[in-house]
């Protein structure tokens, strides 16, 4: 967990290069006049949490396997935040999952960097549901069976990210009439990244 906070910090400074520039320019800042935070990844270190691999119980992939059943889609790759957002509003009856948002380092075979990407998921407890990413080795049965739901393989995956307030992510999703990034929200003005305090504390 150690390189997915190192990469964060990295993204960070390197905001700082082109922020002084923009200034020297008499430009506005890229995330707004008066952000709180250089960048998202400064956001997601300040307020963010691991997620690291844990089972779902019986009841907890039981419930998680009817959520997807209920909802008609194929969660393809490269639309995360549609995925998770979608799953969520269509599929969580019970209001059993949490959006979470942030950063996911991944790394196909184990001797290879491992890289740190925007991601959005969900969580039931504290226990990743990802619709969106596959795992190196599929489960033997049950819906998305090649999905991340719980467990992934040592080494495979490194989540890091902010529990979001499901009401605020609703209204945003209604607001601007899409699903999308709730930290990198260019279409509401960056309210996170401005103070905005609508996401979980970690716990």
């Amino acid at each position: 967990m150690e390189d997915i906070r190192r990469s964060l910090e990295i993204d960070v400074a390197q905001e700082l290069g082109p922020a002084a520039q923009l200034q020297a320019l008499g430009l506005p800042p890229r995330f707004g006049v008066g952000a709180t935070y250089k960048c998202p990844a400064e956001f997601v270190l300040r307020h963010g949490t691991s997620y690291g691999p844990s089972e779902l119980t019986s009841d907890e992939m039981a419930y998680v396997s009817d959520c997807i059943k209920r909802t008609p889609r194929r969660f393809p790759m490269g639309n995360c935040y549609v995925n998770s957002q979608w799953l969520l509003f269509e599929g969580d009856s019970e209001h059993r999952l949490s959006y979470v948002e942030g950063y996911c380092a991944w790394a196909r075979q184990p001797e290879s960097p491992a890289w740190a990407a925007p991601h959005g998921w969900l969580v039931v407890g504290t226990k990743v549901v990802d619709v969106t990413w596959r795992v190196s080795k599929p489960r033997r049965s049950g819906p998305l069976r090649n999905r991340v739901l719980g467990t992934w393989s040592p080494g495979e995956f490194d989540y890091f990210g902010v529990r979001m307030d499901t009401d605020y992510v609703l209204n945003r999703c209604l607001d601007r009439e899409n699903y999308g990034t709730m930290i990198d929200d260019f279409q509401g003005g960056w309210p996170l990244l401005h103070g905005e305090q609508r996401w979980v504390p970690a716990r």
